[in-house]
């Protein structure tokens, strides 16, 4: 079986600065082949054909799906819905320089975690003040339990946020009023 990332524990920030979260993303984009600057982790919505369809700001965080970039951020994925994945099969899926991000990405939060959740926390404050209220979609391709792993994203005012999940029911995921599972 695959390597799996099970996050087993809570995330916290605030010990490191901005500057030094994006300088630590601009290096580690940089080791991908990418130009030596801060993209965001979160795109507009127009890059993401259906997260662009919605009334309200949504953004969306994809990372790799599976273990398509290293450890399988898809934890209860299965063989089936591996071969069947979207993410994988879809245009933008086989497209190299989309690959290349979103494993970037996916190492980044695994290697460096507090500066990868650093940045989302800034870039969905700034997503918010930019709109007054947004939707956030943080397994655009992932399954990860955000609920566990940093709680406090929750905390920001104006998000509601929105995920699908392959968790069992006895899992017992408990999200809170403003994400909803489905």
């Amino acid at each position: 079986m695959q390597t799996t990332l099970h996050l087993e524990r809570r995330i916290e920030i605030g010990g490191m600065p901005l500057h030094e979260a994006r300088a630590q993303w601009a290096q580690w984009r940089a080791r991908y082949g990418f130009k030596l600057d801060v993209a965001p982790l979160l795109p507009e919505p127009a890059s993401n054909l259906k997260l662009a369809l919605s009334q309200v700001p949504t953004y969306g965080l994809t990372l790799s799906a599976a273990n398509n970039a290293g450890p399988n951020v898809c934890v209860w994925s299965t063989e089936a819905c591996r071969r069947a994945c979207i993410m994988t099969s879809s245009w933008r899926g086989k497209d190299g320089r989309v690959i290349l991000s979103r494993a970037a990405k996916t190492t980044f939060l695994v290697e460096c975690p507090e500066a990868f959740l650093t940045l989302l926390n800034d870039e969905l404050k700034k997503r918010v003040r930019k709109h007054g209220n947004v939707r956030a979609r943080l397994n655009v391709g992932s399954d990860i339990r955000w609920e566990f792993v940093a709680p406090w994203l929750f905390d920001i005012g104006g998000i509601a946020y929105y995920d699908y999940t392959k968790a069992p029911l006895l899992e017992h995921r408990s999200p809170g009023s403003n994400y909803r599972l489905v």
